[in-house]
């Protein structure tokens, strides 16, 4: 069984909901939830011109192949209504595989490790909450946070009080 770290993020919606949605439907396959992080809030990068994201990361254990797996994530988005209008731009659900353990790919359909993921506080700081076992994992981690952690990342602070059902 592969450990594969995840990265989910929204900013349009029921951010909350879709990020929920997006994670049992990744169980649904079959697949073991290990660890999730909690949910935190970025700014975009890129496109600026949207609202704020809702992050988490997630690990996850799987015997799907990375590039079947790959394909069932794009398949969850498209259900949640992902649109690919603008690069970068507003999303219902995003869904990044960011790392497998002791596994590598530079194809044209799957980059792993995703070559931006440490470039990004939304990405790299609630992987900081899940167990992170592979050394290299955590070197690159180490080494990308002094550079990206004043990106406009903060923990989510979620008034369910306020949600009326």
């Amino acid at each position: 069984m592969r450990s594969i770290y995840l990265s989910l993020g929204s900013n349009m919606g029921d951010k909350i909901a879709l990020i929920d949605e997006a994670i049992l439907k990744i169980q649904d396959l079959g697949i073991d939830l290990i660890a999730r992080s909690k949910y935190y809030q970025s700014l975009p990068q890129g496109y600026v011109e949207q609202d704020v994201f809702v992050n988490v990361s997630i690990l996850i254990g799987t015997e799907l192949e990375p590039e079947l797996l790959l394909k069932e994530l794009q398949r969850i988005e498209l259900e949640l209504d992902r649109k690919r209008v603008i690069r970068w731009g507003p999303r219902t659900i995003d869904i990044d595989i960011i790392w497998i353990d002791g596994y590598s790919s530079d194809s044209d359909f799957l980059t792993v490790p995703h070559p931006r993921a440490f470039e990004r506080a939304f990405v790299v700081g609630p992987m900081y909450d899940l167990p992170i076992n592979d050394e290299a994992l955590k070197r690159n981690m180490s080494s990308a946070w002094p550079k990206i952690k004043d990106q406009g990342i903060q923990e989510y602070y979620y008034d369910y009080k306020s949600v009326k059902s």
